[in-house]
């Protein structure tokens, strides 16, 4: 195990506000780690500032993030380890769904990472109290983004946030966005692709079926040189669904013609 010299990310945000430069290179170095865990099926399920070590890299560079402590990390489709219902995790940092002891997917990590950022801004936890009031508050509100963070570091931040698990970006697409405001002069992020629509196969043609059970409903069509008489079948029963037309055709070839109505008629007609 490697030991890892430095402060954690916790003890940084006492000391001031994280500037939006240092933010970008915190956030894409934690979304690569859970982007690459995430791809072996592992769910982190503790993100918070205290996990999250800084590491001196080189002399005058940001310190680079290290992400920690797996001890309650589980793979995604294993079998539970914790009773359905039960809250894993630490409560000011839990995903809606980690409140609510729902079934978890990577996308419980990019809401804890995305109130992670949030406080990095804000120097405040976003959902404080009592682990029972904190895990409630987040069902009933969606986090305060400040009025004066740059647009794409709100829309980000809100994107990591959403109630929904599928509304939620990857952790790849987060890191990606990340990696762009590191060479922007003003520290913004890129846009998140959108959602690609998807489009589900069209229902196989099926012709409608048209079903008669009263000899009262059958319609009888006369026209002036022949009769066409829909009628119930000779050897239908009470209740059955064969029936039989019957007629002369309207070319007066003296030929009559009939046709079944139900696989039973046809078989009896052969």
């Amino acid at each position: 195990m490697e030991l890892v010299e430095g402060q954690d990310l916790r003890s940084r945000i006492r000391h001031s506000a994280v500037p939006l430069d240092e933010l970008a290179v915190i956030g894409a170095g934690v979304a690569d780690a859970l982007a690459y865990v995430h791809n072996l099926g592992i769910i982190h399920r503790d993100i918070k500032p205290g996990n999250i070590l800084l590491v001196p890299i080189r002399p005058g560079e940001p310190l680079r993030p290290k992400l920690t402590d797996f001890g309650i990390a589980r793979m995604a489709d294993s079998a539970r380890l914790t009773a359905t219902g039960t809250m894993v995790g630490t409560a000011a940092y839990l995903s809606p769904e980690q409140a609510m002891g729902s079934p978890l997917s990577p996308a419980t990590d990019i809401y804890s990472l995305g109130l992670v950022l949030l406080e990095c801004v804000k120097q405040t936890v976003e959902f404080p109290g009592s682990a029972v009031e904190s895990a409630v508050a987040r069902l009933h509100r969606a986090p305060d983004v400040p009025a004066d963070l740059p647009v794409e570091w709100a829309d980000l931040i809100r994107s990591m946030t959403a109630i929904e698990p599928l509304e939620r970006p990857a952790a790849a697409d987060v890191e990606a966005v990340l990696r762009q405001a590191l060479v922007s002069p003003v520290s913004a992020p890129g846009e998140l692709a959108p959602e690609t629509t998807r489009v589900l196969p069209a229902m196989p043609f099926r012709p409608p079926s048209i079903a008669i059970t009263a000899e009262s409903d059958l319609p009888v069509i006369r026209s002036g040189k022949g009769q066409l008489d829909i009628t119930r079948g000779p050897d239908a029963r009470a209740g059955s669904r064969t029936c039989l037309v019957s007629g002369t055709p309207e070319g007066g070839s003296g030929r009559s013609s009939h046709w079944a109505c139900s696989p039973l008629e046809r078989q009896q007609r052969r």
